[in-house]
């Protein structure tokens, strides 16, 4: 049976009366469209629904400030508290009911597998003014930025009206047309561009065409803006220059812009140098060369990246190395979520390929332990730039760098443990880097020809790198010791923790080429290096078990 207009609003009274809200509004809206006493109900249901959360209304629209919006008073729609979370949806201009709105379908949104995976970047669409067709689209918005071109921009600015949309609205930003989106893309360069576009094929593409257009006037002079660069890609490179263009070949497909810097520091000047030349050639403004016509150490070239970069973060990545490109999203995800951190160790395919679960390490001895002598190889590691300048990186430096063994050939090392001063530490298992085949050969053959020599840490002895003999291995694990019993400051107990990694890492290393060695070398060599722990240990006022000698001992001469 249906009823009449008349019927409805005397249900609709009745069911009031009852304290049945929710049903009397339903038969209210009846009641209206069936065009009975318009003008009383509707005066009614402002007064019984609206009146009380009037200022709730206005206090929310008005925390919502991400670019221009329509004046609260000329929005064209208002908001009725059908339930909680849901909402008649009211059109002043037109003097209609046009549906519910539930903010309960927004939070209860399945995400697609494509939004997951594309953790970072913003988002795009065109659509109309009414928010119930795009819960997908709105729910995204928790996560990233949204950026809508509405078709009806008045309605649809009266959507932040709601309050319960608060967690969502602050991510979104709204625009009248697809040219006042391009614009404030072409004036904003620090913004970042959205990556993914949703909405019909066909304005989908309109606007990834205008994304592509801005892409590439970000990477022209003009366009490049440096201020939000939140990963620097640094690249220390000595002497292979025909690796880096392969480098630089594969990063500047990434997508990313105001995002994203490449930093090289360039020293050497023996080997492809004309293929160092062309860099300054390539039309890529995210390329930031400095060139050195001088021979650095491999540490002071890092901190030449380091120097030069713009980012809050700073990837170290080896000429020899790839980034795998579809990592990004996830690692600017993280370097923009984690507030507190002070360096990342990322997963690789060869050197950090055990990595197989995400580790977080609070500031503090929690982060020292974490990722101690776990940094042997620089590809993969990302530090927050101000924080590495602040931990007093340089003190060190001058302190150890010439004269310590340990220091000299692993200062990137060591600066985790000056940064778990500085922040947090993370280790995180997204494959990141894919590692190359090693340069040396190439190196050695190249020197050979042109009567150069290779720097000292770049030879060998017995087969494998000087800094990888049993020689080195023990005067490193000497030296080691007066660092860490420096850093301690007085605390026994982290130092000896230290003390006990440092010990047998040593062993460990010394255990990998222990085949290059005889038996008579190895028992003196074993012996020396006792010794020296020995007596460094009796120094600082520590012991070793015998036990703990002949264990050692045994495991050496094994």
């Amino acid at each position: 049976m249906v009823l009449t207009g008349q019927e409805l609003l005397e249900y609709a009274c009745g069911q009031f009366e009852g304290g049945a809200y929710e049903t009397a509004l339903r038969a209210f809206v009846l009641a209206y469209a069936r065009n009975y006493e318009r003008e009383w109900i509707l005066e009614n249901i402002y007064n019984c629904y609206m009146a009380g959360n009037e200022m709730e209304f206005r206090n929310s629209y008005g925390r919502w400030d991400f670019g221009e919006k329509t004046a609260y008073e000329k929005c064209m729609l208002d908001f009725i508290p059908y339930c909680e979370g849901e909402y008649y949806i009211y059109d002043r201009e037109i003097q209609e009911f046009r549906g519910v709105f539930s903010v309960k379908t927004v939070e209860s949104v399945v995400r697609q597998e494509c939004f997951k995976q594309s953790e970072f970047s913003a988002m795009a669409a065109i659509t109309d003014w009414n928010w119930s067709k795009m819960p997908e689209i709105l729910s995204e918005a928790e996560y990233r930025k949204v950026y809508l071109v509405c078709k009806d921009k008045n309605r649809c600015d009266s959507f932040f009206k709601i309050p319960e949309l608060e967690k969502f609205a602050k991510n979104i930003m709204i625009f009248s047309c697809k040219e006042e989106f391009q614009q404030y893309f072409h004036e904003n360069t620090a913004e970042y561009l959205p990556k993914q576009c949703a909405g019909e094929e066909e304005e989908r593409q309109g606007l990834l065409e205008i994304i592509n257009q801005e892409h590439a006037y970000r990477l022209t002079p003009e366009g490049r803006n440096t201020e939000r660069v939140l990963l620097t890609i640094g690249i220390p490179t000595y002497e292979r220059g025909n690796l880096l263009l392969k480098r630089l070949e594969n990063l500047r497909q990434m997508p990313y812009d105001a995002e994203i810097e490449f930093a090289i520091s360039k020293n050497g000047t023996a080997l492809y140098q004309e293929e160092y030349k062309s860099v300054s050639s390539i039309p890529d403004a995210r390329i930031n060369y400095k060139g050195y016509d001088e021979t650095l150490t491999a540490w002071y070239n890092c901190k030449s990246v380091m120097q030069i970069a713009a980012g809050k973060f700073v990837l170290i990545v080896s000429d020899e190395d790839d980034v795998i490109i579809s990592a990004l999203e996830h690692y600017l995800k993280v370097l923009s979520s984690y507030t507190d951190l002070a360096m990342v160790r990322a997963k690789t395919c060869v050197q950090y390929s055990t990595i197989d679960r995400t580790m977080y390490y609070k500031k503090g001895k929690e982060a020292l332990l974490g990722g101690f002598l776990g940094q042997n190889y620089m590809s993969g590691a990302i530090y927050h730039r101000e924080k590495f300048w602040k931990s007093g990186v340089d003190v060190w430096d001058e302190k150890y760098y010439e004269d310590n063994s340990f220091y000299g050939f692993y200062p990137h090392a060591w600066c985790q443990v000056l940064l778990s001063d500085m922040g947090d530490y993370l280790e995180d298992n997204v494959c990141l880097i894919s590692e190359g085949d090693s340069a040396y050969e190439d190196m050695k053959e190249q020197y050979s020809q042109t009567g150069n020599s290779l720097a000292e840490n770049l030879k060998w002895d017995r087969n494998i790198p000087v800094y990888a003999t049993w020689e080195s291995r023990i005067e490193q694990h000497k030296d080691a010791l007066e660092c860490i019993h420096d850093f301690a400051g007085g605390d026994k107990e982290l130092e000896l923790k230290m003390l006990q990694r440092m010990l047998e890492k040593t062993v460990y290393l010394m255990i990998n080429v222990k085949d290059k060695y005889e038996l008579n070398e190895k028992k003196e060599l074993a012996n020396t290096f006792v010794d020296e722990t020995l007596l460094r240990l009796d120094a600082f006022g520590m012991g070793l078990s015998e036990k703990s000698k002949d264990g050692i001992i045994s495991q050496l001469l094994s």
